[in-house]
């Protein structure tokens, strides 16, 4: 490629490594320049408010203990508005699916040997007839697996955790089936087939069944649970004792493979017996049976349950291994009537309550609950037996009475979903309130209840589950004013002091489609392997939760199907009420601010407008247009604005400042959204060849989503936070109000820049992964892996330590991938474009001032590299003017890497997400109110700065020389340069770049260099002929004519271009020459060409016919007016098909050889016309000729005509042709000499023999006028000339005519007739023709 500014010839096939100035290279010293940085001090202080939140959001629910601090309560709250019912089953599928074909007509013929369940854990629900266990895959709608390989009727199914180190890795679960003879083991090994969903739903898992050979005799069991650590328990039917099934892997000196011990015999002994010898040496007693068994594992308790009922507490001891009764409890219907004096009752379900958030599981916790036949709810709690004691006994401490006057659901299950608990302030319209009674079991999580009513004695109707959930409003106090700060946030009520509320719940009814033989929880995904540093409180605290996990969901089996019963959040409550305000009614909404009051309805309000991706609506859709809408503008109208505490003078720092609504809800949004990860270790694993990712992928990507949007809404919505309201008004000293608006908007600019580090440090742990943590890892050294394994993600993100440790890691990185031969450039690339920020642009000077000062070419070279790579990671923050300096001191080290890589990178980040380049890609549409615009000017100035370094380059390269230095240094930075630049990716850059190098008459290089992009560019609109020309010629440059044939059509037919008709038919003509050129190789579908050939010269051949016809429309019009001006004017500027030249052309100007060329082009057949035309043309020759010359001027217009037609059968009819002509001469003979007629035709090209049969068979023929004796005679002379002629060209040296094609045994034969039927009197013709004869004997 020749020398962009004519310099000497430099080649760009083999370009040479980064090669850096010497130190005797002269160059200024770099100017600082120090673009703005990520303060630590700013994100610490954005820190402490998010620990704030997250501290009052532990403390904003109330432990249960404190709720209950009475012996009993029964305060339940009214739903005040339809949209605020707290459950709701969905329509369609998703609410109730029906039991799989088949199940049902069979489950009514086995009744009384079918039973059923849920194992939400694998995503099942089983069922059982007979002998067959069926597992239901429910996900999937109708899939059903089936195992009865045993003969006995399946009575009791259990799914429990199975034993490490027993049956293969894949077997994490085990099915306990029991019989009336035997207990049989299966294991079950659960594989995930789809990954988690970012929005939380659990992946789909695909469940394979195993015979493990583990059987053994025994009785009828049931309630068959198992602990964490896979063991066993049951309690038999018949006797009610408590069992254990003990299994291992393979059997000892005195132990079995499985055995199954009773822990319920009379003595110590026969407690380690097997079942087969001590169930017979002890008789049972049955007047008061265990029928129930749970398992609490975070307290390491096994509690029973008795038919009496007795409640007796097990311990499990510390590892799990052991089993020692603590107490029983036996006059619980005494203390409860005691308490609270009741009807009969039965207790149907017992339920684990999980430790509380802030309580270490004191004495006085609630940790147990149990549901009564009448739905009543009994708590119970450890107490000390004596002082100094731990707290071994359990007591009943409070007794929950059912909730009151609930309105009945309607008797469809779908109505009664739709109205989902909605709860009224009257009562039914029959006046008769629904009782909660026959309840006959239940359900319980996390501060949420389910009870089964029976219907009653018809067992065709079906179920009612009454629903129970906390009213989180009552319960935290959150109607009530907000307090100044975060550091004085709202006080809610605690063991410590201040008012105690009341348990307070929401209660509803609904009606299920058939009778419910088990309800249970869907398990929520897991955020991570090891849980955040706060746990979960007992009564759920969904308010912090909401917007980081899905709704909560459970399933209710029936012998119909399987029932969904979603629980609604506030954040639902407030959509619904958004929804009715637009509808006109401002109530639901009013009310939500007064019960959740403003920072919490503002938290909310945030997630709704930003788009969180847990806010689904009922119809499985995100938060709707209006929604959105409406939540922002209530942002904006009804948030409130920042003011000083009453009494309290500006000044004095935020602990005087009560922030907005806005700043409230920005802050408390923003800490739910990354509450899951932000006191998380990132990390898990003690040594790096183990080390993985503490938090699951899916959380990551689902709590980067939410910031992105919420970082979107920010950014699209800059005057929700506008710092103009904080803006001094000239005085000397500035009002509170507007210090306040200062201080307020400073902290939301400190948490947007937060929001914006979380969202990189995020992308910077998947990267890490994507790299594979472990490796990485061992790159970095022991002192920083120890450092690692501790850090959490908010010390990543805002602690100095966390950015050592990055900054360590992505150097690991980058020697990872150098060692991988991946390229700097290219490491870097990656770590711009996904946690650019992480690293310093103070670094990065340092290393360039660096790089000025040393004198050795090695350092300077690893300075500039090191300074280079830290400025990538900076891009998307360094500002332009920055970028200009720094790219300036690059030049000056004559370091092209930086001078061009620098600014193409920048050009990328300052508009990442291309909206600039989509705004160029459209044309750049006028006006200045496009928000792309901006985007768009800061990639261009990129683009600038790019060309500018190139252009300085070739300038101190044509300087070196003329002042007749070697210019090495110079020569190959601008190579460098160069090459950088026409290897760039960025397609907008190119074209940037082609204009550049084309206003600098560089057009023939680039043909020459063929760069990327090029022919994109050359198509891109708008298209002009230059481009187009340039674009042919560059196809032909690449080897690929028929492209540039195509393009040569595109040109010759467009009408976009003012082109005139010569200049079309030389495009015409080099498509065709081009498209002749194409070989098979290139394109593969040679027919294709060879059609694409034709085509074009079908095309050119019309177009040469219009050609001829706008010269002879031209002549023959002379000076023309009106629409003969603008018919020529459509010749000369656009290609007409040849239906257009003769209709519009040829006919109506009567053009009659423009009609014949028509004919030839066209072949059209029409002999008529072709012999009218012809006559025509021969009358109008005549008519123009002198008459003492017509008729040689007709023989040259004939024999020219003959030349340009000949052999067109369409357009030159040999033998009509001949036939006028001869007519002509024998009308004519007196003036004209012999064999007129033929020697005008041989004269026109036509062959000899080719004329000879037209006139022989005119001969033969006698086709009037040579129907007599006298024309025969002359057609017989002309005939005689035409031999003669032709045979003195065949015996003619050097004649084009074949000697071995000349027909001499015919011709002898003809002459012979001629002779012997020419007349008497032609004695002129017969000595002819016997000298023709002579002569043909004598040659041939």
């Amino acid at each position: 490629m020749g020398s962009f500014t004519g310099g000497p010839a430099v080649s760009f096939t083999n370009f040479p490594k980064d090669n850096y100035p010497t130190s005797s290279t002269p160059f200024q010293s770099p100017s600082p320049s120090k673009p703005p940085g990520i303060s630590l001090a700013t994100l610490a202080k954005a820190s402490d408010v998010l620990n704030s939140l997250f501290e009052k959001d532990a403390q904003m629910v109330p432990e249960l203990r404190d709720t209950l601090a009475s012996s009993s309560s029964a305060a339940y709250n009214i739903p005040p508005h339809r949209s605020w019912a707290p459950f709701y089953r969905p329509d369609g599928v998703e609410g109730f699916k029906s039991m799989p074909t088949g199940v049902f007509d069979e489950y009514d013929e086995v009744r009384p040997h079918c039973c059923m369940g849920l194992f939400p854990n694998i995503q099942r629900a089983w069922i059982t007839l007979n002998n067959r266990l069926l597992l239901w895959d429910y996900t999937e709608g109708s899939l059903i697996a089936t195992f009865e390989v045993q003969e006995d009727v399946i009575l009791h199914v259990g799914l429990v955790k199975a034993r490490p180190d027993v049956f293969i890795d894949e077997i994490k679960h085990l099915l306990v089936l029991s019989t009336a003879k035997s207990i049989l083991l299966i294991g079950v090994a659960d594989v995930p087939v789809s990954g988690p969903s970012p929005s939380g739903d659990a992946p789909r898992l695909e469940v394979k069944l195993y015979e493990t050979g583990f059987i053994h005799a025994a009785k009828e069991m049931q309630s068959i649970v198992g602990t964490k650590d896979g063991r066993i328990f049951m309690c038999g039917v018949e006797d009610g004792y408590l069992y254990e099934l003990i299994y291992q892997s393979s059997e000892g000196w005195f132990s079995k493979k499985l055995s199954l011990i009773c822990h319920s015999s009379g003595g110590s002994i026969t407690s380690l017996l097997p079942v087969t010898l001590s169930s017979w040496r002890i008789v049972p007693t049955t007047d008061d049976r265990v029928v129930s068994i749970i398992v609490d594992e975070e307290r390491q308790y096994l509690y029973t349950l008795t038919q009496r009922p007795h409640i007796s507490m097990f311990s499990l001891g510390l590892r799990g291994d052991s089993l020692l009764l603590r107490s029983t409890l036996k006059n619980i219907i005494a203390d409860t009537n005691r308490i609270v004096p009741s009807d009969a009752f039965t207790i149907v379900g017992l339920h684990v309550i999980q430790k509380g958030a802030r309580a270490n599981d004191a004495s006085d916790q609630p940790q147990l609950m149990a549901v009564t036949s009448t739905g009543a709810r009994l708590y119970f709690s450890k107490q000390r037996y004596m002082m100094g004691m731990d707290p071994d006994t359990l007591q009943l401490t409070h007794v929950r009475l059912p909730p009151q006057s609930l309105r009945h659901p309607p008797a469809d299950p779908v109505s009664a979903a739709r109205v989902s608990s909605y709860l009224p302030p009257v009562t039914a319209v029959n006046g008769a309130p629904f009782h909660v009674k026959r309840i006959e079991g239940s359900c319980y999580a996390s501060g949420v209840t389910l009870e089964r009513q029976s219907p009653g004695e018809d067992p065709e109707k079906s179920d009612f589950i009454i629903c129970i959930s906390p009213d989180l409003a009552t319960l935290s106090s959150l109607g009530s004013l907000p307090t100044p700060s975060y550091n004085q946030y709202s006080t809610y009520p605690s063991s410590s002091g201040g008012p105690r509320a009341i348990l307070t719940e929401y209660a509803g009814v609904m009606t299920i489609s058939g009778n419910a033989w088990d309800m249970c929880e869907v398990p929520s995904v897991p955020s991570s392997h090891k849980p955040p540093e706060s746990l979960v409180a007992a009564v759920t605290n969904e308010l912090a939760t909401q917007f980081s996990r899905p709704q909560r969901k459970f399933l209710v089996i029936t012998n119909m199907g399987l029932n969904l019963v979603v629980k609604r959040r506030a954040v639902d409550f407030l959509s619904a009420s958004l929804v009715e305000a637009d509808l006109g009614n401002q109530a639901a909404l009013q009310d939500f601010f007064a019960s959740f009051g403003r920072d919490q309805t503002c938290a909310m309000l945030f997630a709704l407008a930003s788009g969180n991706i847990f806010l689904s609506s009922e119809s499985g859709q995100s938060a709707t247009p209006v929604v959105a809408n409406n939540a922002k503008g209530i942002l904006f109208s009804q948030s409130g604005k920042p003011a000083f505490k009453e009494g309290i003078g500006y000044g004095g720092g935020d602990s005087n400042i009560v922030f907005s609504g806005r700043h409230a809800g920005f802050a408390l949004y923003f800490a739910r959204v990354i509450r899951p990860i932000w006191r998380t270790q990132i990390t898990l694993g003690d040594k790096p060849s183990s080390l993985k990712s503490n938090v699951f992928e899916q959380t990551l990507v689902a709590v980067q989503k939410n910031l992105d949007s919420l970082r979107h809404f920010l950014v699209t919505n800059p005057h929700l936070f506008d710092s103009s309201q904080g803006e001094f008004t000239g005085n000397s000293r500035a009002t509170a109000e507007q210090e306040a608006w200062k201080a307020e908007n400073a902290s939301a600019a400190g948490l947007k820049v937060l929001v914006s580090q979380t969202i990189e440090a995020i992308s910077f742990v998947l990267l890490l992964q994507d790299y594979g943590l472990p490796q990485v890892a061992a790159l970095c050294g022991d002192a920083i892996f120890r450092r690692l394994i501790t850090l959490r993600y908010c010390d990543l993100i805002t602690t100095k330590d966390g950015r050592d440790v990055a900054r360590a890691l992505v150097t690991a990185v980058i020697n990872q991938q150098i060692a991988q031969q991946t390229s700097v450039d290219t490491i870097s690339e990656v770590l711009q474009s996904r946690c650019g920020s992480f690293c310093s642009l103070d670094d990065a000077q340092e290393s360039l001032r660096k790089a000025t000062e040393t004198s050795s070419p090695e350092e300077r070279t690893k300075y500039l590299q090191e300074s280079l790579r830290l400025f990538v990671d900076g891009a998307r923050i360094m500002e332009l003017q920055s970028l200009v300096d720094i790219v300036a001191d690059y030049r000056r080290c004559f370091y092209a890497t930086g001078a061009v890589f620098l600014p193409l990178r920048c050009a990328q980040e300052f508009d990442a997400t291309n909206e600039g380049r989509d705004y160029w890609l459209m044309g750049c549409p006028p006006g200045d109110s496009d928000p792309r615009k901006q985007l768009y000017e800061r990639r261009w100035a990129c683009y600038g700065i790019c060309v500018e370094s190139l252009a300085t380059f070739d300038e101190a390269l044509n300087e070196a020389l003329l002042k007749g230095q070697p210019g090495n240094n110079e020569e190959t930075a601008r190579t460098r340069a160069y090459q950088l630049a026409f290897e760039s990716q960025d397609q907008a850059f190119h074209s940037f770049f082609y204009d550049w190098l084309i206003s600098r008459g560089m057009t023939e290089e680039l043909l020459e260099y063929r760069p990327a992009f090029l022919e994109a560019h050359l198509q891109r609109d708008p298209r002009t002929v230059e481009k187009l020309d340039f674009l042919w010629q560059y196809h032909v440059k690449t080897d690929a004519p028929l492209r540039a044939a195509k393009v040569l059509a595109d040109m010759a037919e467009s009408l976009d271009f003012e082109l005139p008709l010569d200049k079309r038919i030389e495009y015409l003509t080099l498509a065709v020459n081009n498209a002749k050129s194409h070989s098979s190789a290139e394109v593969g579908r040679q027919e294709t060409a060879v059609e694409f050939l034709t085509d074009l010269e079908e095309k050119l051949e019309v177009a040469q016919v219009q050609r001829e016809v706008y010269h002879s429309l031209f002549a023959k019009l002379k000076n023309p007016q009106g629409q003969d001006s603008l018919r020529l004017r459509q010749l000369e500027k656009e290609l007409l098909n040849i239906s257009q030249l003769y209709n519009n052309y040829a006919e109506p100007y009567k053009l009659y050889v423009v009609k014949l060329l028509i004919f030839k082009v066209s072949d059209h057949r029409d002999t008529q016309l072709t012999q009218a035309t012809w006559e025509t043309v021969i009358a109008e020759t005549v008519a123009e000729a002198v008459s003492e010359e017509r008729m040689s001027h007709l023989s040259a217009a004939v024999s020219l005509l003959a030349s340009k037609f000949f052999p067109s059968e369409a357009a030159f009819p040999l033998d009509d042709i001949a036939l006028l002509l001869e007519k002509l001469a024998l009308e004519n003979r007196q003036e004209l000499s012999p064999g007129w007629a033929p020697r005008t035709l041989t004269s026109g090209g036509v062959p000899p023999a080719t004329v000879f049969d037209g006139f022989h068979n005119m001969y033969e023929s006698q086709i009037p006028p040579f129907n007599t004796q006298e024309a025969i005679q002359f057609l017989s002379a002309d005939i005689a000339i035409l031999i003669s002629d032709w045979l003195d060209e065949a015996i003619r040296p050097q004649s084009k005519t074949n000697r071995n094609e000349f027909p001499a045994n015919m011709l002898d034969e003809v002459v012979n007739q001629y002779l012997r039927e020419l007349g008497s009197e032609r004695n002129d013709v017969r000595q002819l023709y016997e000298s023709l004869r002579i002569r043909i004997r004598r040659h041939f």
